[in-house]
């Protein structure tokens, strides 16, 4: 049960899910809006905090599967989910970012930026420590969905075995 429960105005405990593209914004990620049906641009370029989990999702478009991670963060009362591409190149960025920091240090606090490509519609995933601004290198090149499908399945092992050793640690 939580000490402090504020009131009045606040946060909603419901999470801000962050889309990838370039189609809609230059930054490389936007949130839409329902109401609009339109999607609204977010100007920072990053979001900082402790990824708690990643889970995959289908989404159908144009009556046509599309395979999706998502990357929940989670900065104090603040929920991120950060939606893209299974195989897209922001995906493999943070996934191997990921594999690359190991189990543990999976939950220290990071911040995860989209970065545009050169080319129409690409964009690269980073991820930086937080506390020293350093960007997270893979050493690890994903070229090809074997590769990236292997890389998923080790981090997802990262969480669950962290969790195991942290129970409760992500709540």
């Amino acid at each position: 049960m939580a000490d402090f429960i504020p009131a009045g105005l606040a946060q909603s405990p419901r999470p801000v899910f962050l889309y990838i593209s370039t189609e809609h914004c230059s930054t490389g990620w936007h949130r839409w809006d329902y109401a609009k049906a339109e999607p609204i641009l977010v100007p920072e370029t990053g979001v900082y905090g402790n990824l708690v989990f990643i889970e995959e999702s289908v989404k159908t478009f144009k009556n046509k599967d599309n395979l999706k991670l998502r990357f929940h963060v989670y900065n104090g009362p603040l929920r991120f989910v950060i939606e893209s591409g299974r195989y897209s190149q922001f995906s493999k960025g943070i996934i191997g970012s990921i594999h690359q920091v190991g189990v543990n240090h999976i939950k220290r606090t990071y911040c995860f930026a989209p970065e545009p490509g050169s080319e129409d519609k690409v964009v690269f995933g980073n991820m930086y420590d937080a506390a020293t601004g350093r960007k997270v290198f893979s050493d690890t090149v994903i070229d090809s969905d074997e590769v990236q499908d292997a890389m998923i399945d080790s981090v997802l092992d990262f969480v669950k075995l962290y969790e195991r050793r942290n129970p409760g640690s992500t709540e």
